[in-house]
């Protein structure tokens, strides 16, 4: 075996006891699915790997992406390359994918087939395979195990697949035997801030043995089952995201191993609309291991992830009062005299004027505008002094409620400008406070890159209102921690409510 055969990446053999002579008739290459690479079909962090994470309940994903595949299969006799049998092969890929909850998400991916061909090999009694045909449906489920933001090592989740024996064995997108192939796996990530997620995913094909030669019991011409190892480095953000993907395909039947790397990049588009490509060179000996593989696709989400408010309770307006009907004088019963209805007593004088209803008439009462009580002559009781919305204790401002925004968005509502008021006085009367942090937080839901964009623009806010009330820019630094830092369980509603705050602490005092 020469040494160029063992360093070329072209990663799939047939031998050449595949035929005993050239005279014998063409004869098709014995059915496999041809192709060993499924895309991530939530792809949350990775276009490839699942890394534990999965769609939140009621979100929507479509996908639709073209492939590429460079020498994914040569002919190989006397241990030197006489051709390929596929060559080139162009396909496409529709996926969907859908979170049932914010734990389980279910998908589907459809391959097709739309151009494959390569070297005219029917001097060595090789015939074609079919150009257009259809792949092997995929059904795939996801099941979160433990999350990183509830205070796991990382996120982890298994995942489940099933090939579905519905493609085409002229084409190569059947396997042997039943046609079903099982696929298994533990998917792992874990953030780095809010710039970084590292990867990892192990798995298996489960699927029927098959010897491509009947002339050849040489490993290098066998498919079966294999083990998949993949690790995954991708950046986080709202912009152009990148990603660096590495797969091995190790044997567990008697088959040739063979391995993969994939570098790609993704970016958002209007209309919840993304692009994505990723592409990257083979290595070793497995059948239906390309020299080069390339993806390009769009997806879609029609359904964009955002943090839900809890509603608020709508006071119930009070049941209106119901005058009964004047009384109606009964029918007598039949009596040998009729007894003589009694004369209706006399109306009643009308009550006396009570202009703002509180029960005491305008005659006697102070404030016959406004309603009040009796032991204030009719006129409301003062107010009691309100407490303070804000105190200063040992380097921290501590508030007396939240500060509110819009659902969603960084807009204070009015009912919090008071609060805001005191704090940025309680700044002026105390400048030994030379720097405070703003800090935002918010609960679990949505996407953790949602979050943190979210309370780092609230964090702002907050700053800016108080920079507009006189408190020197200096002195005020904006954080946005999103979920990262709980105080209670985002299990419950009450538990969300008192995540999502905002938080006022010293960095330093004058000396």
């Amino acid at each position: 075996m020469s040494p160029t055969l063992f360093l070329n990446p072209r990663t799939a053999f047939l031998l050449g006891a595949l035929v005993a002579s050239p005279a014998l008739a063409q004869t098709p290459v014995k059915t496999f699915d041809l192709e060993q690479v499924t895309l991530s079909p939530g792809g949350q962090h990775s276009l490839v790997l699942t890394t534990g994470d999965v769609l939140e309940k009621g979100q929507l994903r479509l996908f639709l992406a073209a492939q590429y595949q460079h020498k994914p299969l040569v002919f190989v006799r006397n241990d030197e390359i006489q051709g390929a049998v596929v060559g080139r092969r162009w396909s496409a890929h529709l996926g969907v994918a859908y979170g049932l909850t914010d734990s389980v998400e279910l998908a589907l991916q459809l391959p097709v087939i739309l151009s494959q061909g390569g070297d005219d090999l029917s001097a060595q009694g090789i015939a074609p395979v079919a150009g257009t045909v259809l792949g092997a449906p995929v059904l795939q489920g996801r099941i979160v195990l433990a999350r990183q933001s509830d205070s796991a090592v990382g996120d982890i989740g298994l995942n489940l697949g099933l090939s579905l024996p519905i493609g085409s064995s002229t084409g190569l997108t059947q396997d042997p035997g039943a046609g079903l192939a099982f696929n298994p796996g533990i998917g792992f990530g874990h953030n780095f801030g809010s710039l970084l997620r590292v990867g990892a995913e192990v798995g298996a094909v489960i699927r029927q043995s098959e010897r491509l030669s009947s002339y050849s019991n040489r490993i290098i011409d066998q498919v079966g089952s294999y083990a998949t190892l993949g690790a995954t480095v991708s950046t986080l953000g709202d912009g152009l995201r990148g990603e660096v993907t590495a797969r091995a395909l190790v044997a567990l039947t008697q088959t040739m191993s063979a391995g993969e790397v994939l570098v790609g990049a993704r970016y958002p588009l209007p209309l919840n609309l993304e692009v994505f490509a990723l592409a990257g060179p083979g290595i070793g000996k497995m059948p239906g291991n390309p020299a080069f593989r390339a993806f390009a696709g769009l997806a879609f989400r029609p359904f964009p992830s955002k943090p839900r408010e809890e509603p608020k309770e709508t006071p119930q307006e009070p049941t209106p009062v119901v005058c009964p009907a004047c009384p109606v004088c009964p029918t007598p019963a039949p009596a040998p005299e009729p007894t003589p209805c009694p004369a209706p007593p006399p109306p009643a004088p009308p009550p006396p004027a009570d202009s703002d209803k509180d029960g005491i008439p305008d005659v006697d009462d102070a404030c016959p505008l406004k309603p009040g009580v009796p032991a204030h002559e009719g006129c409301p009781p003062p107010e009691p002094p309100k407490p303070p919305y804000a105190e200063y204790e040992e380097a921290r401002i501590s508030i007396k409620d939240q500060v509110r925004f819009a659902t969603g968005k960084s807009d204070i509502l009015p009912e919090s400008f008071p609060l805001l008021d005191e704090v940025a006085k309680i700044l002026k009367e105390h400048p030994e406070l030379v720097r405070l942090r703003i800090g935002g937080h918010t609960d679990n839901r949505g996407t953790r890159e949602f979050n943190i964009k979210l309370s780092q623009d609230r964090a702002e806010a907050v700053r800016r209102y108080l920079v507009e009330r006189g408190v020197a820019p200096a002195r005020l630094e904006a954080k946005g921690y999103g979920p990262d830092q709980p105080i209670a369980t985002n299990d419950t509603a009450e538990g969300r409510q008192r995540n999502r705050r905002t938080e006022f602490i010293s960095n330093s005092k004058k000396k």
